[in-house]
């Protein structure tokens, strides 16, 4: 009987020795997770990271801490971790396989938020997708369209296509080609461009703009400007010059040339 209270006592001890460990563990482990989730936050925070991505490493960071935190308390109380571990190790393998194209889209998106190829204010092209863009999720990206139509692209497409920042400079050169008459004077014709192109206050004058032929076609001369004012003024500007140089080739007499045909009548 003495020996069965003694061996009792001695796997109450050690019990007990156990449980208190876990329990340590476990204190000490849950605190500690809270402080290094904390450091990366500050980190990152210093770092001025997107806002979407700091949240969502917060909660990764947290939620690995824990399980491994728990893991080791179970550990403590004499369970083997070791298939634990392999256990976790084969779910996440099986979780990452049955959604390998959204593992794709968030690594896509933690790509975009770490390196900023755009950011949300951007007016930007994707494959065939054109919008400013409003959000950056870890999965998604929203573009909003001209007329006002919200596109969800997945992030993987935005890392995998040549992506067209027009919005990312200050400043941005506008490119528009006239056509003239082939009896027009050329000189004449670039001094009315330059004029109308001094005179518009969005214009910048430094770079200073380019006015000259590019090229012939059948009935008429092309005349190329080349002029940068701010990109916020880009789509004001574009509409301006269209529209000023078009009348002041008026008032100047330039004609524009355009397809017709001529009929011949022979009286017979």
């Amino acid at each position: 009987m003495e020996q069965v209270i003694d061996f009792l006592i001695t796997k109450g001890l050690e019990l007990g020795e156990k449980c208190f460990s876990a329990i340590l563990v476990l204190v000490i482990g849950l605190y500690l997770s809270q402080f290094v989730t904390k450091f990366v936050v500050k980190a990152m925070n210093r770092a001025k990271i997107e806002l979407t991505l700091i949240s969502f490493v917060r909660s990764v960071v947290s939620s690995g801490l824990k399980v491994v935190v728990i893991i080791s308390a179970i550990g403590a109380l004499g369970f083997p971790t070791a298939s634990l571990f392999a256990i976790f190790g084969t779910a996440g393998a099986a979780l990452a396989l049955g959604f390998k194209d959204n593992l794709s889209n968030f690594v896509s998106g933690i790509i975009i938020l770490f390196t900023k190829p755009f950011m949300a204010g951007d007016y930007i092209e994707v494959n065939q997708f054109a919008g400013t863009v409003k959000e950056i999720q870890v999965m998604f990206t929203v573009l909003n369209t001209i007329d006002n139509k919200r596109i969800v692209v997945p992030n993987s497409q935005m890392t995998q296509n040549i992506i067209v920042n027009s919005t990312h400079e200050e400043h941005r050169r506008l490119e528009l080609i006239f056509d003239v008459a082939y009896d027009a004077d050329i000189e004449k014709v670039k001094a009315v461009i330059h004029d109308v192109i001094l005179s518009h206050p969005k214009a910048l004058k430094n770079p200073e703009p380019l006015i000259r032929v590019s090229g012939y076609k059948e009935s008429s001369v092309q005349v190329l400007l080349r002029a940068w004012c701010e990109n916020d003024d880009f789509v004001d500007f574009r509409f301006d010059m269209l529209e000023q140089v078009k009348a002041a080739f008026d008032k100047e007499g330039i004609k524009i040339p355009f397809n017709q045909l001529d009929v011949t009548l022979k009286a017979n």
